[in-house]
């Protein structure tokens, strides 16, 4: 159980919102004399420091839950709407990449043919033409792409 008191707690859920610290001692049901004069010492406290960063995973952790549902719903509709192999083919891969089913230090992104980074490492070439299956393999291994992306 946490030794803040209400107020405190209140403080450190508005601030992680706002990084406004008058407001969110206003907020948090502080007067406005210590709101302008000492809002800043609550920053000071290393329980408020500690509660902060916890609310701040807490959060970051649900947004990243609610961007991956909606990515992978976007990826889905993809998936299933469009008439090209290559896409759906690329929106699979990005499926199990989210999903965690294929590993992968880097997730090269295209914008209208632009490369967002020159020097990631793509399966993008895989969908260019139809590869035999050697030459996959051969691709695969010029690229530094494990073999069992392919399978």
């Amino acid at each position: 159980m946490s030794d803040l008191t209400v107020k405190q707690i209140s403080f450190c859920k508005n601030y992680i919102l706002t990084r406004d610290i008058k407001q969110s001692s206003l907020s948090a049901g502080y007067s406005q004399s210590y709101s302008k004069s000492k809002a800043y010492e609550l920053l000071q406290d290393e329980k408020i420091q500690n509660k902060i960063k916890e609310l701040e995973k807490e959060h970051n952790q649900e947004h990243f839950k609610r961007l991956s549902t909606i990515a992978n719903k976007e990826l889905e509709t993809i998936l299933l709407s469009s008439d090209n192999d290559n896409t759906r083919l690329r929106a699979i891969e990005l499926i199990y990449k989210l999903s965690g089913i294929i590993q992968d230090d880097k997730i090269s992104l295209n914008v209208n043919n632009a490369s967002i980074n020159q020097n990631v490492k793509s399966l993008d070439d895989f969908y260019d033409k139809e590869l035999t299956e050697d030459e996959a393999k051969r691709k695969a291994l010029d690229l530094g792409v494990p073999l069992s992306v392919l399978i």
